[in-house]
């Protein structure tokens, strides 16, 4: 099956894809790299989320321990030490997902390699490009990842807050006013977070999410290595600098898709936090 000429863009790679299979089961190309996908992106998950947690309250516990100069430093620092705990956090999670996003990327060009399943397929990659050609797309990945966590999750811990404060005193007052009022669902407060932090993460990460787009999204691109459009990441950065307004694009899909996203993710994150009797640090 040939693609036809005319077609171009999305059409043209669905067409070309959907004609490397015959009979019922030509929809499994575009299954190729699942695996590696799925697992990539629960490691990075556990990495973000877990790392997270354990840098800030790390970092949180050493200040207070040092006394009350540390103490001073914490109550008042407390929005640089979670960006910092964030993008740690995310640094080592993106070195985590690279490996797997590399491989997801090589099966998704190489039906030689999809064929082969994603154990085999990694120890042919390995073999016969090596160890580093695992990593070689960290700094594209780490270039929109690391904007996009540490956003999330600090606009997270401090959306909750804000909302927690504002429904609380809405609720003093109906109260004093001899109203009687239920204390208000943490579920909503929860998802109403998420959506914001959602939206203020795909704001902040859309530029890199372009870069990586525009880069990656190519079908000659075959590994991550050919995610550059130049030498270093500070001529990557004036790249997107360059293109103004067009950093944008493509924001509003993404926006709903990450908003909605990162409100379920958010809902289990704090369910488990709350389970593990683990309190935020602006009220621990």
């Amino acid at each position: 099956m040939q693609t036809d000429a005319s077609l171009t863009g999305p059409r043209a790679a669905i067409t070309q894809l959907a004609g490397t299979c015959k009979g019922p089961l030509c929809i499994a190309p575009f299954f190729n790299g699942l695996g590696a996908t799925a697992i990539g992106y629960l490691m990075q998950g556990a990495f973000k989320f877990g790392g997270y947690e354990l840098c800030k309250r790390k970092a949180f516990g050493a200040l207070r321990e040092a006394g009350e100069l540390g103490e001073s430093i914490a109550r008042n620092c407390q929005l640089p030490i979670m960006l910092a705990s964030a993008a740690c956090a995310e640094v080592v999670a993106s070195a985590a997902l690279c490996p797997l996003e590399v491989l997801k990327l090589r099966m998704q060009t190489s039906p030689e390699l999809a064929a082969l399943g994603m154990r085999d397929a990694l120890l042919s990659v390995v073999s016969n490009d090596g160890l580093r050609a695992l990593f070689r797309g960290f700094v594209p990945i780490a270039m929109r990842q690391v904007p996009y966590t540490a956003c999330k999750l600090v606009s997270f811990e401090i959306g909750i807050a804000a909302l927690s404060q504002l429904v609380g005193a809405h609720r003093d007052r109906l109260q004093r006013a001899g109203r009687h009022v239920p204390d208000p669902p943490r579920t909503a407060i929860v998802l109403t977070a998420g959506l914001l932090a959602g939206c203020a993460a795909a704001i902040v990460s859309q530029p890199f999410d372009l870069l990586l787009t525009r880069l990656c999204g190519a079908s000659s691109v075959e590994n991550l290595a050919s995610c550059v459009i130049a030498e270093g990441v500070r001529e990557q950065l004036l790249y997107l600098m360059s293109l103004g307004t067009e950093a944008f694009s493509g924001l509003g899909p993404r926006l709903a898709m990450i908003s909605v996203m990162t409100s379920c993710q958010f809902f289990l994150y704090d369910s488990l936090r709350s389970m593990l009797n683990c309190s935020p640090p602006a009220s621990g």
